[in-house]
């Protein structure tokens, strides 16, 4: 009887996966979204997010809210794969906060708890691991905006895991946009847009110059052989 009970949760995350996969957002709702989301109705966040508990904004930050001219999350110019990976990110960016809805260092619990589903749903190793850490470190740029982190650190979670594929510039794009979804979602924080904006132009930055010394070293390294 257990078997069969998990069955048709399987079933949905698959279905989930492909939804996500096609950008098909209007369709997530509760009967196709894993039981874990669904236990984040009804928290209470804080006073920014305006009555928004947890699900609500998630899904706000994915489909929009045309009444309050908000657009879906943007995909646009991305592979297909970097994509999902967005979408996948952005719908477990907040699961930490069955634990604990004001927690400011949620992400990270968003990410572990992410993970037993990210496996329900077919995510391969380097899969799993890149939509993690899209998780875990959703706040960066937010958290660089704030000076809680240095640069150093800040570059550091913008490395892609082995295999990817991905550049540090990629990643720090897909962060972008996620942030920027996610703060604009928040009436509260939409105000404080412009901060996200000032990261990215700051990180991009520091990633063009140290691309242009790691070229520059490997240039000596090579004329010196």
């Amino acid at each position: 009887i257990a078997g069969g009970a998990q069955e048709p949760e399987k079933g949905k995350l698959v279905i989930l996966r492909n939804l996500l996969r096609e950008g098909r957002l209007n369709e997530l709702n509760k009967d196709i979204l894993p039981k874990e989301l669904l236990a984040l109705k009804g928290k209470e966040q804080t006073p920014d997010h305006a009555g928004l508990d947890p699900l609500e904004h998630t899904l706000r930050i994915l489909k929009g809210d045309p009444d309050e001219g908000l657009e879906p999350l943007n995909t646009e110019g991305l592979s297909l794969e970097c994509a999902e990976y967005l979408r996948t990110a952005a719908l477990f960016h907040d699961l930490g906060k069955i634990e604990n809805p004001l927690d400011p260092e949620h992400s990270y619990s968003s990410a572990r708890l992410a993970s037993p589903i990210l496996e329900e749903m077919d995510f391969n190793r380097m899969e799993l691991g890149l939509t993690k850490q899209l998780i875990a470190s959703s706040h960066v740029l937010g958290q660089f905006a704030q000076s809680w982190i240095t640069l150093q650190d800040a570059l550091s979670e913008l490395t892609p895991p082995e295999g990817s594929g991905l550049t540090r510039e990629q990643m720090l794009e897909l962060h972008y946009r996620l942030s920027r979804a996610d703060m604009r979602s928040i009436p509260g924080l939409r105000p404080f847009l412009y901060t996200i904006d000032q990261s990215h132009s700051v990180l991009k930055e520091a990633l063009r110059e140290a691309e242009s010394k790691e070229v520059s070293s490997l240039g000596q390294a090579v004329r010196k052989y």
